[in-house]
């Protein structure tokens, strides 16, 4: 996923703000969903987390 590729190789050119913002504006997308799996909400928990660590 995007989240993951933020975590491991992010773009160059995003500064971290930028990174936050990209999080952020998935958490947006995805709460927008409404119900998400369970698994699935799970896997995107920790791609969002991961993401943020690495900022």
């Amino acid at each position: 996923s995007n989240l993951r590729s933020i975590a491991k190789s992010p773009p160059k050119n995003w500064d971290p703000l930028r990174k936050t913002e990209y999080i952020d504006w998935a958490l947006r997308v995805v709460v927008g969903l409404g119900n998400v799996p369970v698994e699935l909400k799970t896997h995107f928990d920790t791609a969002v987390e991961k993401a943020r660590n690495s900022v």
